[in-house]
C-alpha cells in the first residue's frame, strides 16, 4: 500500500493531497507562501479590558477623589500670601 503525503497549507490551515512533489501554492487560497508561518506585524496584541466596576464601587471612588482633592486644597491653604 502506498502512503500519499499530506500537505497543509500555513495560511488557511487546509489539508490536501498534492498531485506534483512540490505545489506552488494552496489550492484552497491560492497563497503562494502556503508553507510560511504568517508574520505578525503592527502593533502588539493588547491583553483585554478589566471588567467595569459596579455601582458601588464607583461611588467608593469618587468619594475618594472628592477626599484628595480636599486634602490638595488644604494644602494649598496652609501657606497663604
Amino acid at each position: 500500500m502506498i502512503e500519499l503525503p499530506t500537505m497543509e497549507c500555513k495560511r488557511c490551515h487546509h489539508k490536501w493531497t498534492p498531485r506534483v512533489p512540490n505545489p506552488r501554492e494552496c489550492p484552497r487560497c491560492k497563497s503562494p507562501y502556503w508553507d510560511k508561518e504568517r508574520k505578525k506585524r503592527g502593533k502588539e496584541i493588547v491583553p483585554p479590558l478589566p471588567p467595569e466596576p459596579k455601582k458601588e464601587e464607583l461611588v467608593l471612588m469618587k468619594k475618594e477623589e472628592k477626599e484628595d482633592e480636599k486634602q490638595t486644597q488644604n494644602e494649598w491653604c496652609l501657606f497663604p500670601y
